[in-house]
């Protein structure tokens, strides 16, 4: 009976692995992979930013978002010398809507209806300062009119002698240095004094781009208040109890409620609500009637309204990662933002080199003149979000 002839020995790790190299397919060198970035915000102009390092805290899915995130240079930078960079998630517009331009006083590339809300207030005097809008899967950075920013009080503080912020007071913008801004009230047309408009430096934090909830005059002055009647017609105010008249108020009707702060003597300190503002000093005491009650100031309002970017597009596609979005106006094209991954994208005019886009859930849409769009190149590689048309039924076995 024959033996079988004894097996080879196996080739040396080194000798496989050289063999598996020849016999394996040759291909060219593999692509650089994508810059990465931590942020996920666009950056500024002056050349594409270095690659951002990667978390180890990071999750390996959120890391692997991080990495392929694309870096978007916009035609607006953020501002290098910035007083206040302030964010909202109800951007509300002064009046229907904002309008953005890639150079200040320039024309405007898109209108913002609505939306979250990053600005940057230069420092120095009021200058065109710098917004991020974000709507429905589309954001844009440009700047906007000096007349179009509304600063709200984050938290009630005085302004001048005898003025305090409520809620719902519009802060006028005069300029600032980093990390403050000085801000203006007008003065109630009732108040007679020696401004029209009273002035206060305050810190970034005690501003804001929406409406908050308090009670200015408890905030400032105490729990423990009474209220009362104000009995005059025209009424002397003073700064201090001790201190001659600094103010005249012309009391309507020669009766009001006011918030009755502390007694000195033959002086009385009230506070009173004249519309956006808290007006308070001191008045003489035999002009004022103390009655029970209580105080309580409005709460924040709540702004309705704004249009509806409608599409009767038919191709509709969605991104896996932020596509860059440009202002077509003359034939030139500037980045002005981006649609973010996921966001469903309705191609209205396709061409070979540009594609006009709409996203309806947006409340950012182009201004006269312009048209946003897209490169149809990198369009080409979304995914398609629906069918063209509707699907057919097919035929069941009983028909």
């Amino acid at each position: 009976m024959k033996t079988a002839p004894p097996l080879a020995p196996l080739a040396p790790p080194l000798a496989l692995a050289a063999l598996l190299v020849a016999c394996g397919p040759t291909s060219s060198a593999a692509s650089p992979a994508p810059v990465s970035s931590a942020a996920r915000g666009v950056e500024g102009a002056g050349g594409a930013p270095p690659a951002a390092a990667e978390d180890p805290a990071l999750p390996e899915a959120s890391r692997a978002a991080q990495a392929k995130r694309p870096e978007i240079t916009l035609a607006v930078p953020v501002p290098a010398d910035v007083a206040c960079s302030l964010q909202t998630a109800t951007w509300a517009p002064k009046s229907s809507f904002t309008a953005l331009a890639i150079k200040p006083g320039g024309a405007a590339f898109a209108n913002g209806h609505a939306g979250e809300a990053t600005l940057w207030l230069p420092t120095g005097k009021p200058s065109s300062p710098t917004l991020e809008l974000e709507s429905g899967g589309v954001v844009v950075r440009g700047h906007i009119p000096v007349e179009d920013v509304v600063l709200r009080p984050a938290a009630p503080f005085t302004l001048g002698t005898f003025l305090a912020a409520k809620p719902d007071a519009r802060l006028s913008w005069s300029g600032g240095t980093a990390g403050r801004v000085e801000v203006g009230l007008p003065v109630p047309a009732q108040l007679r004094g020696k401004r029209s408009v009273e002035l206060a430096d305050r810190p970034c934090s005690d501003l804001s781009l929406d409406e908050r909830s308090f009670e200015a005059i408890k905030v400032l002055f105490g729990e423990n208040l009474t209220s009362a009647r104000l009995e005059a017609r025209t009424v002397p105010i003073a700064a201090t109890a001790t201190g001659g008249t600094d103010a005249i108020f012309l009391n309507d009707g020669g009766s009001r409620w006011v918030t009755v702060v502390k007694k000195d003597g033959k002086r009385t300190r009230v506070a009173f609500d004249m519309g956006t503002a808290i007006v308070f000093g001191w008045v003489d005491s035999n002009l004022v009637v103390t009655r029970g009650g209580g105080w309580r100031t409005r709460g924040p309002r709540v702004t309705f309204g704004a249009v509806k970017n409608d599409s009767a597009a038919a191709e509709r596609r969605f991104c896996a990662e932020d596509l860059p979005l440009y202002a077509e106006r003359d034939g030139a094209h500037d980045v002005v933002g981006r649609i973010t991954e996921g966001t469903t994208i309705y191609v209205d005019v396709r061409g070979p080199e540009w594609s006009k886009v709409a996203v309806v859930a947006s409340q950012i849409v182009p201004a006269k003149g312009v048209r946003f769009v897209v490169q149809t190149p990198r369009l080409d590689a979304c995914t398609e979000a629906l069918p063209k048309g509707s699907p057919k039924k097919e035929p069941t076995a009983t028909q």
